[in-house]
């Protein structure tokens, strides 16, 4: 629980893309706002996260600008949708007959691979894979039912649409159940389902776009237009996962492998689809930049699953119960290596309630000294110290331009959109203030992509407060 409560910044990895929409929810500011105009962000993810954590944060009255609590609650909230998917994989277990035993050591094995720090801690990824439990769950239950369609395939497809709106990797649930019933050729079912999917679809993107849909969906479409890089994905995907958890890939594989091509029961069979669909999504999104091991979450509970199922249904010999013991002794000991290696940097980051108490006073300073208003803009510049502003770029939320940064570099470097307002901004005196580290040259100010405009601007230094320099623009 210590990682809930830290000051530290980025627990998770890209944190802020978590965070500052759903402070953004939490200040009644809009999630979804055209790109390419002011403040000039982009929201990568669909809002499902952001309204259950903030409305909890309103409901609760905690102040919408403390955003150590704003932390606090969205990684307590990861951590109970975590625990309470672990309550829905048991429940599943049970459906399948699993023993308590195998039951206990499958939940376990699975939590400790998602409780590494940079799966679910303050993520979508959490309340997705919630989602994709549940729907698991109520699918295999409507096909224990019988193939036919029931209450629990009405339940299942729309948990599996509305996992979409937790986060856009959700759209492949739907996928899956389909698949089942076109192989099983009950194409009957298969309409009734696609049409319950379709309509749950439409409803919850008129509520999540709040009506605006082209915004909504060029912020979920085009936030995501990242660069491919086999060097990245090599790194992140291949080292961290796929080379060190083999073993358990491909016996997972053959085991679907074989239950697709021999007579099986419907459960296997589903289980088989569930696998390969999941393999093949995720390998193909985890090629982009940004891309890690917790795209493979709902992919490594299903392996897993596919594992002691197929044990469950014969007797083991003591080979077969060493070779099982060491599948899951390969996943326990990645998994802490790679949670060794995040705590030991974790912990060599310095005291960042230090960080959080100074930058809270240049906020404080820009509201008394220099009366920042509501018309104007501020920009966040060159920062050399990691996580330098981090903070900063929260406290002055409702004045901040391109608050997410890094979502507007990739998709102007794709081409994706175009940014020349904020140009005009500069050019014409709009943009009010410039914070920057203390002692960054006037002229390298500007980052990414906006660096072509450190030669053009007319912007001076006005003051410098607690380690920051702070650039007015001067005709």
């Amino acid at each position: 629980m210590g990682y809930v409560f830290s000051f530290y910044p980025d627990i998770s990895g890209a944190e802020n893309s978590t965070i500052l929409p759903l402070q953004r929810f939490i200040l009644g500011l809009s999630i979804y706002s055209d790109p390419e105009k002011i403040p000039f962000l982009i929201t990568p993810y669909t809002p499902l996260y952001y309204v259950i954590v903030g409305s909890l944060y309103k409901i609760l009255g905690f102040d919408p600008e403390n955003i150590h609590k704003i932390y606090a609650l969205s990684r307590f909230m990861s951590l109970c949708f975590v625990l309470l998917a672990c309550v829905s994989m048991s429940l599943t277990m049970r459906l399948l007959q699993f023993t308590k035993r195998y039951i206990w050591l499958a939940t376990l094995l699975v939590f400790h691979v998602l409780a590494y720090w940079q799966l679910t801690s303050s993520r979508q990824d959490s309340l997705l894979f919630l989602l994709f439990t549940l729907f698991f769950h109520f699918a295999v239950k409507s096909i224990l039912y019988n193939d036919k369609v029931n209450k629990y395939s009405y339940l299942a497809i729309i948990i599996a649409v509305i996992a979409f709106f937790g986060k856009q990797s959700g759209m492949v649930y739907p996928i899956i159940f389909g698949l089942y019933f076109l192989y099983k050729r009950e194409f009957t079912t298969f309409i009734k389902i696609t049409f319950t999917g379709t309509i749950t679809f439409i409803v919850f993107s008129f509520l999540c776009s709040n009506v605006d849909l082209i915004s909504f969906f060029r912020n979920i479409v085009g936030g995501l237009m990242n660069t491919i890089s086999l060097e990245w994905w090599y790194y992140y995907t291949f080292v961290h996962l796929l080379y060190p958890l083999a073993i358990p890939i491909v016996l997972s594989g053959l085991i679907a492998l074989k239950w697709l091509t021999s007579k099986s029961s419907n459960s296997e069979i589903f289980l088989s689809i569930s696998l390969i669909t999941l393999l093949f999504f995720n390998l193909s999104i985890s090629l982009k930049v940004g891309a890690a091991i917790g795209y493979f979450s709902d992919y490594i509970y299903i392996s897993i699953l596919v594992i002691f199922y197929y044990f469950t249904q014969h007797s083991l010999s003591a080979f077969q119960r060493a070779f099982m013991a060491g599948i899951c002794v390969c996943v326990f000991v990645q998994f802490s290596v790679e949670k060794a290696w995040g705590l030991k940097k974790f912990n060599n980051e310095g005291d960042f309630s230090q960080v959080y108490a100074l930058e809270w006073q240049v906020k404080q300073f820009m509201n008394d000294s220099l009366k920042l208003s509501k018309k104007d803009f501020v920009y966040l510049g060159r920062m050399n110290k990691p996580y330098g502003g981090y903070y900063l770029n929260y406290f002055l939320q409702k004045n901040n331009l391109v608050p997410l940064n890094e979502t507007i570099t990739l998709t102007k470097r794709q081409g994706v959109y175009n940014y020349d307002n904020f140009d005009k901004l500069v050019y014409n005196g709009q943009l009010t203030y410039i914070i920057c580290e203390k002692g960054v040259p006037k002229n390298k100010i500007f980052i990414p992509p906006f660096e072509h405009l450190n030669d053009k601007h007319q912007y001076q230094l006005l003051t410098s407060v607690e380690g920051f320099d702070i650039y007015k623009w001067n005709k």
